[in-house]
Formats: structure tokens, C-alpha cells, sequence
């Protein structure tokens, strides 16, 4: 370990320089001579190294949280990471206050560890909470938050006039048909004017306007009614859990890519409410039949319910309207969560039928073939989106009604002579007083119109649509017919949870 590097006689010393960094010991033997007598003696040495700095503290750890947002009663996963050196497993300190935790897991080394859980918030929550986690190592202890904010339940609106509340002003009021002209949907842009979910009236020409509560005081629109209604009503409240955005004479295209409606439609995707509900598909096609003309002179020309469909059969192909309803379908699909809901449509004679001498069955083969397209988008959807078709409902319009069924949309078709290309017969019955051929709360003009051989087939009550135009579009009442089927489809299937 080392060697002698010097003796000093005189005062019995011997030098001895260890080898560099040798610490430890070693040991050299003296040798002397004294009269005549020889001895040995041993010397052990230690040698101390330099004195060897103690290892530094590490720095406590950092710990850090995700924030996440989650929808009504929807779980999600909360996480926090804690990073440093030699990091012990994390443990949770505090949290939740208003949700449970289940599938708890650790996982990570000493330099980086994370606790994930998953958070189920407490049934009718709404607000914030948070998870806390701490971490710790030999310098001390962090903790760290995961934040989660449980929203409201949310019902978005889309679609056209049958959504919208066309023939009705914000404030409520039934337009008359003196201003009906003016409110009608300008023919070279889009606005919201005379609709329930609208503070603009007859001649506005700007830009789309929505009024700040979207119609729901007003209580006109099938989803306003459905939202005051839902168990017992006054637990869906505006503008955050309802908003309706439909917008009279809007088609399918406006909605899409290009259209001028499709901010709206991504901006409804990307919240991702937890219900969606529409009407959407009738607009290109009254436009073109009868607006138009297109393909009237076929129509009153058709015999049989066949003939009729492939008459009108090149005004389907020529608006695209099953692709473009599957878009649209799909696009609210890849909202994570989102519940989405389409209608059918309900068949609006006679009124329809007497301004361009449509015989009825006509005009009810030309709604069942739109329904039919309707359907046939919706089962397209389902089968090309199987993972998320699963939250595509439809809401039917009946057809017979010796048949009804509360899942679906009444009829709202008035009492007509017997037609051998009808498929039903009549069966409602006004109070007992007599039958007619469907529930017939009608317009006055409506009834006006029709001969007094007629006269004696309308039941009393409100009319199911408005007086001002041709009897498409629905009253208050016949608004009520749709929010029933919402109410009775939503119960029935669960769209819609318990809320606060």
C-alpha cells in the first residue's frame, strides 16, 4: 500500500508515504541492532482516505394533474404523474367528493410514477371535483390534483322548419297569412326568420339569428316541449342545457361540408352534447315538387303507388338525399357520447293536396317514400358504423292508424273518402260521435277549404297545424305530437337520464 521513503535514526522515526488514493491498512517490519541484540518490530499503519462527501439530498418530486371535462353521468379517467429520483408508489390523499373510483392502477419506476382511476360521478352531480395524489422520496412529499368538471346534461337541436317552429315568432305569436310571404325562406340565403327559436320576423334579411333562450319559454317546437315537459318539466333549463339550432328551409347539403350551416354542425360535434335531435330531408324536395313543379304533372298523372315512386324516384337521386342524411348521421356519430335522434315525417293532408290537386294517397305515397328514404339512411348508418350506430334512434311517423303506437308520430291527416290505394281504413273516433280516417285537428282555412260533405269529419280541439300556409306546418298542438313520441322513445330507451 505504500513504501518507506526515509529514516530518521536520532529519533527512532521511519517515513512511510502511501501509494495515491490507497486508503486501508498496511504494515512494514523495523529491523534493529543493539550490543549485540537483534529484534523486529511490526508496524501496522492505516491510512484514511479523504473524507468522501455525503450523497445529495434529491429534490422533493413534482406532481401533476390532468384536468378533464365529462358529460352528464359519464365516467372518465382521472390521472396524476409525480416525476424525481427514487419516487415511492403513489397514494391517493383526498378525493372525490362527489364521484366514486373504480379500476385503480399504479403504475411507472422511481423517476416517473402515475395513479390512474376511473372517476363515476355521484347519480344527478353537476360541477367540479378532483382527485388528490401524493408523492414522496427521501427529499420530501408533492401532491398533485386531477380536476374533473361533470356538465350539465345538454340537448342540441338541428334541422329545419318542422324543428325550428316555423309560423312563430320569438315571443310566441302565430303569424298570420298576411305577412306568410315575408316569412318565408328567402330563396338565395338562409336565416331563421318567423321561427320559434328566432327573435327575427317577417322581411329580416341578414344573417341567422337565435333568440338567447332558443324558443324555450315560448313553448312552441317539439323540442322546446319536450325539454319543459321531461320529468314534469322544469329541470332543463337554457342556454346551457338546451339549445336549438334548427333552421327553417334548411336542407341536408347546408349542413354539410360547403354548406353554410356546417360550422354550426362541427361546432355541435365537437361539444359533444349528450342528446341530438332533428328533422332534416324535406326542404329539396318541396322545393323542386312543389315549388317548382318539378315532377307534379307525373304525380297527379300516377294510377298506383308505384307508378307515383318512380316518378318522383329522379327528385331523390338528383338532391342526393339518402348519401347526404348518411353523412350527415355519421359526422354526429363521431361525437363521442352523443345520443343523436331523427324524425320521420308526419303527412300534413288535405291542404297540401288542395292547392296543387294532389289526390290524397298521392300525397301519402309521397311522404311514406320520403320516410322510407329517412329509414333507409338511418339502417345504412348502423350497418356501416357498428360500434357507434347503436346511438342512431329513429322516431317513426305512423302509418295506419288503426295501429297506434306511442313510439311514433301521430298522423295528422284529416278524414278522407275510402281510396283503393290506401291501406288502412278509418278508425279514430272523435268522442265516440263518429270515425274519421286519422286524428284531424286541423287549420280553419284547412276545413274552409274542404266541401261540407266533410264537415262532420273533424274532431274538435286544437288545430294540429297553423292557418297561415298550406297545412305542412304544425300548431303548438301538432308540435305536442312530436314531443310525446320524443318523450315516450326517450323513456322507453333510456336517451335520456334522471336529471337534477
Amino acid at each position: 500500500g505504500g513504501r518507506i521513503v526515509g529514516i530518521d535514526r536520532r529519533r527512532n522515526l521511519v517515513r512511510y508515504r502511501a501509494r495515491p488514493a490507497f486508503a486501508g491498512k498496511d504494515r512494514f517490519v523495523v529491523a534493529r541492532r543493539s550490543r549485540g541484540v537483534r529484534w523486529r518490530t511490526v508496524v501496522s499503519v492505516t491510512v484514511h482516505g479523504a473524507p468522501q462527501p455525503k450523497a445529495p439530498r434529491p429534490s422533493p418530486p413534482t406532481c401533476k394533474g390532468e384536468a378533464e371535462r365529462t358529460n352528464y353521468e359519464t365516467p372518465v379517467r382521472l390521472s396524476v404523474t409525480c416525476r424525481g429520483t427514487e419516487v415511492a408508489p403513489l397514494t391517493i390523499t383526498g378525493g372525490p367528493s362527489h364521484g366514486a373510483l373504480q379500476n385503480i392502477q399504479r403504475s411507472g419506476n422511481g423517476n416517473s410514477r402515475t395513479l390512474a382511476a376511473t372517476y363515476i360521478p355521484d347519480d344527478l352531480f353537476v360541477g367540479n371535483d378532483a382527485l388528490r395524489v401524493e408523492g414522496h422520496n427521501a427529499g420530501g412529499h408533492a401532491e398533485g390534483t386531477a380536476g374533473v368538471e361533470v356538465r350539465p346534461w345538454r340537448m342540441r337541436a338541428l334541422g329545419d322548419s318542422a324543428t325550428a317552429g316555423f309560423g312563430f315568432l320569438g315571443d310566441g305569436t302565430e303569424i298570420t297569412s298576411a305577412v306568410l310571404l315575408s316569412c318565408s325562406p328567402p330563396e338565395t340565403f338562409n336565416n331563421d326568420r318567423c321561427s320559434s327559436n328566432s327573435p327575427e320576423g317577417p322581411g329580416y334579411e341578414g344573417p341567422i339569428k337565435w333568440s338567447a333562450d332558443f324558443g324555450l319559454a315560448n313553448d312552441v317546437s317539439w323540442a322546446a316541449q319536450f325539454a319543459n315537459r321531461w320529468q314534469g318539466g322544469g329541470h332543463i333549463t337554457a342556454p346551457v342545457m338546451f339549445q336549438n339550432h334548427a333552421v327553417t328551409g334548411s336542407t341536408p347539403a347546408e349542413w354539410l361540408p360547403g354548406g353554410v350551416l356546417h360550422e354550426q354542425l362541427a361546432a355541435t360535434v365537437a361539444e359533444d352534447p349528450d342528446l341530438v335531435a332533428f328533422t332534416l330531408g324535406v326542404n329539396p324536395l318541396l322545393n323542386r315538387i312543389l315549388v317548382q313543379g318539378e315532377g307534379e304533372a307525373c304525380i297527379k298523372g300516377s294510377t298506383d303507388v308505384a307508378a307515383l315512386v318512380a316518378c318522383i324516384e329522379p327528385i331523390f337521386q338528383a338532391v342526393a338525399l339518402r348519401p347526404r342524411l348518411e353523412a350527415i348521421y355519421a359526422a354526429l356519430l363521431t361525437a363521442p357520447d352523443a345520443k343523436v335522434v331523427t324524425f320521420q315525417y308526419h303527412d300534413a293532408y288535405p291542404a297540401i293536396s288542395l292547392i296543387h290537386e294532389f289526390q290524397p294517397w298521392q300525397v301519402e305515397a309521397l311522404i311514406n317514400h320520403l320516410n322510407a328514404e329517412i329509414a333507409a339512411a338511418v339502417s345504412a348508418t348502423r350497418t356501416s358504423l357498428p360500434a357507434q350506430g347503436s346511438r342512431l334512434t329513429l322516431i317513426e311517423a305512423q302509418v295506419d292508424p288503426a295501429a297506434p303506437d306511442p313510439l311514433k308520430v301521430a298522423r295528422f291527416n284529416v278524414g278522407v273518402p275510402a281510396d283503393p290505394n290506401q291501406t288502412w281504413t278509418g278508425s279514430f273516433t272523435c268522442g265516440g260521435a263518429f270515425t274519421v280516417d286519422g286524428p284531424s285537428h286541423q287549420s280553419t282555412t284547412t276545413q274552409e277549404a274542404l266541401p261540407a260533405v266533410f264537415e262532420n269529419k273533424f274532431c274538435p280541439g286544437e288545430p294540429w297545424t297553423i292557418s297561415a300556409d298550406t297545412g305542412i306546418h304544425p300548431n303548438r298542438a301538432g308540435y305536442a305530437q312530436f314531443a310525446q313520441a320524443m318523450i315516450d322513445v326517450a323513456a322507453a330507451r333510456d336517451l335520456v337520464p334522471q336529471l337534477p
